[in-house]
């Protein structure tokens, strides 16, 4: 293995066991990783982590941005985000990241986000691939989601 994909690897791993060891009981519902056997996506929180993440799988970067007081945001995440198929579509085809608006606004401003839920995806190189905004149902928000990742490749090119 060479070494920086050992370093991402460990660090990802480090990050894993740490945020897993906390009890999430006190946490907004976007934060949890799991209740029991269920399985959920395990969200990043750090953006540049994300995208080294991104360069080495070249998945496109899914950024959430959700806060505590949404409650549309926690609707998403409760149901849409938590639904097993969704849960394998977003894992497999995208590097997911979280990210609080109200401790994020310098990203968020960038990014453009003025409502919440918003998420965007951003190719490995950091470019826009396709916003979503509002609470959306599962097949809904696959149909969104598989159109930003086709433009993956147009804007490869």
């Amino acid at each position: 293995m060479r070494r920086e994909h050992f370093f991402v690897f460990a660090t990802l791993c480090l990050l894993v066991v740490g945020m897993t060891s906390v009890s999430s009981a006190g946490l907004p519902g976007w934060m949890k990783f799991g209740r029991g056997e269920e399985k959920s996506i395990t969200w990043l929180h750090d953006l540049k982590e994300a995208q080294k993440v991104s360069s080495q799988t070249r998945k496109p970067m899914l950024v959430t941005f959700g806060a505590s007081w949404c409650t549309f945001c926690k609707k998403m995440d409760e149901t849409t985000l938590s639904e097993p198929k969704m849960v394998e579509f977003v894992t497999e085809n995208f590097v997911p990241v979280h990210l609080d608006f109200d401790k994020n606004r310098e990203v968020a401003k960038i990014l453009e986000v003025e409502t919440l839920p918003t998420m965007v995806v951003l190719s490995p190189q950091a470019d826009l691939l396709g916003k979503i905004i509002g609470f959306k149902k599962s097949d809904e928000l696959k149909d969104e989601l598989n159109a930003a990742k086709k433009n993956q490749s147009v804007v490869g090119r």
